[in-house]
């Protein structure tokens, strides 16, 4: 949901049931169709080695958003269609082949919520896929229910936790959770409208408590436009799904481009 805004409202003189309903019916108002998400194009390499054609690719991600009712629906509630797709890139090898593609559509219900008046966060619940396309060996993918709700702490600041609980077969890939985790915690800083700093975190439920850790830094391009200088620090399992087993520790920077009025995203 897009073009909304935390904090106070900015309509006086109304009942906060009147409020509410002003923001709810705003929705339909808005964009029915916009990006999802980040979207970006970063390269970078393994951190501690020798950059090589081996250690060093490129990162793609990019997804939109489709809002598929513009009344609402029981629940206060709104249906979404998402995909997400991300995809390896070994730029610096011969003919420069793609390693992995991990695609990600969902469809889901997302509604605002609110407190004292005021737009509070939102919430998404949502049934998604996720696969990489291949067959044999190479084949990995698993359907899954999840939960993400987003709030604001303060007027800088703002957190996410979402969490998943799988169903059906994880094809090719039985012991994925030990990797993912069932939840994800993020954060999203931005003292001013030039800088934005992210996190994100996983942590597993096994001994070794495998998981993940995103950090990223986005400086604006200009002020008429969404467009970042992004950088990006990954360090755990699981970017991808074709080698979710092995341990990524790398930095990229390149372009990205950001819905800012987004807060479900």
């Amino acid at each position: 949901m897009a073009g909304l805004w935390f904090g106070p409202s900015p309509i006086q003189a109304q009942s906060d049931e009147e409020i509410q309903k002003i923001y709810m019916d705003s929705v339909k108002h808005l964009p029915s169709f916009t990006i999802y998400g980040d979207n970006y194009l970063i390269t970078g390499t393994t951190l501690g080695e020798t950059p090589t054609a081996d250690n060093s690719d490129a990162k793609l991600q990019f997804g939109f958003k489709q809002r598929l009712t513009d009344h609402k629906l029981p629940g206060q509630t709104y249906l979404f269609f998402t995909y997400r797709q991300l995809s390896i890139w070994n730029i610096y090898k011969k003919s420069y082949p793609f390693e992995d593609h991990n695609f990600n559509p969902s469809l889901g219900l997302g509604r605002l919520l609110f407190h004292n008046g005021s737009l509070h966060g939102g919430l998404w619940l949502a049934l998604e896929h996720q696969s990489n396309g291949l067959g044999g060996d190479d084949s990995r993918g698993w359907n899954f229910v999840s939960l993400r709700y987003v709030t604001k702490v303060r007027q800088d600041l703002s957190a996410s936790l979402k969490a998943w609980v799988p169903f059906g077969k994880l094809e090719g890939n039985p012991d994925l959770l030990d990797y993912t985790s069932y939840f994800e915690l993020g954060f999203n800083y931005s003292k001013s409208p030039k800088w934005i700093f992210q996190s994100e975190m996983r942590k597993s439920f096994t001994k070794d408590w495998k998981g993940k850790l995103q950090l990223s830094i986005s400086y604006r391009i200009t002020k008429k436009a969404d467009q970042f200088i992004y950088l990006q620090y990954y360090n755990g399992y699981a970017e991808s799904l074709l080698n979710y087993k092995q341990h990524i520790n790398m930095l990229r920077v390149g372009f990205a481009i950001k819905d800012l009025s987004t807060i479900m995203k």
